[in-house]
């Protein structure tokens, strides 16, 4: 599919997955981006460590 997101973003569908406080962590943002959409790392609440770690 070819829109204005995708093609801004590179991605292949126009899905982004929001950020969910203390649910979305590498692994989650890495199956979206995997599997064509944008994945997101919520790191609010989240100690620096932990952050660079994902």
């Amino acid at each position: 599919m070819n829109t204005k997101l995708t093609k801004l973003l590179k991605i292949k569908y126009p899905i982004i997955q929001g950020a969910m406080a203390w649910v979305s962590d590498a692994n989650l943002a890495a199956a979206v981006s995997n599997a064509g959409g944008a994945g997101v790392i919520a790191t609010g609440g989240r100690d620096l460590s932990w952050i660079k770690e994902q």
